[in-house]
């Protein structure tokens, strides 16, 4: 598999089904012949990745059959926060004799547990292994998870993967599971970065739209001549990301005034920029983004300077506080 994009991979998994159909009927999967598997790394931009795997089954009478491999990252252009990718498909045949092949059981075998630990959070376990089996048996340990600075009212996925290598052969294989983890809401009356605004939006994997209910929200007094409103999540996202250009500084004035005036309508105290507020509405109420280049160096610097007492507001530098 190669990584076509621009960015490394996240989360990356594959996730192999042979498939049937007896007949002219659709396909339907095997029961039992399937294969999850999750690298130990991830493919950076236009890397490739070979991962060999073994699927045993059970023939059935007349069949034909169809592999279908489901490949998933969480950071996929446009599915930022949930697993999504393609789902290549290939039909083989089997052979129509058949040889008896002896397997050899390994004497031992390796058993490592391994997890993928979600930014903003730390992994503990009480016994990190690996362990050596010499015959079928368990293995019991605790994993400390705990939150240092991620995001709250926001959803994150651990990942864990256990892996058992063969200790003649040195065949390996694992199996994975993965626990969604919640940060719990947001406390009210401290202010969020426009970074917690933009991911809760509607479009951030299970993350809660907490943006819609707060809109229209105006930048630049209502009615202005180049005053923009704010009907929309999609609009919002938009205008939260710099609306693609971060040099102008009349963008980045935008996003910082509607993340402020969304903390506002949160319950944020507004009165440490109520000031700031004011001058960058009547400011904005007759220059607009296309206007930042022909600004004056005095205007530009103006605008610079609302745009960072926002910035310091909604970080929590300033005013009530950042939530945590």
């Amino acid at each position: 598999m190669t990584n076509g994009g621009d960015r490394p991979t996240e989360n990356l998994k594959l996730v192999d089904q042979v498939e049937y159909k007896t007949g002219a009927g659709p396909f339907q999967p095997l029961p039992g012949a399937s294969q999850t598997i999750i690298p130990s790394a991830q493919l950076g931009p236009g890397e490739t990745g070979t991962y060999d795997y073994e699927i045993t089954f059970t023939p059935v009478t007349g069949a034909v059959y169809r592999n279908s491999v489901k490949v998933t990252i969480t950071n996929h252009s446009g599915h930022l926060g949930e697993e999504f990718g393609p789902e290549p498909k290939a039909n083989f045949s089997l052979p129509e004799t058949y040889t008896e092949i002896i397997i050899e059981e390994d004497e031992t075998a390796t058993v490592e547990d391994n997890q993928t630990c979600p930014d903003g959070f730390t992994c503990q376990a009480s016994d990190s292994g690996p362990w050596t089996f010499n015959d079928s048996g368990t293995v019991t340990f605790s994993k400390s998870i705990k939150n240092v600075s991620a995001l709250c009212d926001s959803y994150f996925s651990l990942n864990n993967t256990a892996t058992l290598t063969e200790g003649d052969s040195g065949a390996t294989r694992n199996d994975s599971a993965s626990v969604e983890i919640y940060t719990c809401p947001c406390l009210h009356g401290c202010t969020l970065t426009i970074g917690y605004w933009k991911t809760h939006a509607g479009f951030h994997g299970k993350n809660p739209d907490r943006v819609s209910p707060y809109l229209p929200i105006w930048l630049g007094t209502a009615g202005g001549a180049k005053s923009v409103q704010v009907t929309g999540a999609a609009q919002a996202v938009t205008i939260l990301s710099f609306s693609g250009n971060a040099s102008n500084g009349i963008n980045k004035l935008y996003a910082q005034l509607l993340a402020a005036k969304l903390n506002i309508a949160n319950g944020a105290d507004a009165s440490a920029i109520a000031a700031t507020i004011a001058a960058a509405d009547a400011f904005l109420a007759n220059y607009g983004s296309g206007d930042w280049s022909s600004l004056s160096k005095t205007q530009q610097k103006l605008v610079l300077t609302w745009m960072t007492t926002l910035d310091n507001y909604n970080n929590g530098y300033i005013g009530p506080g950042h939530c945590n």
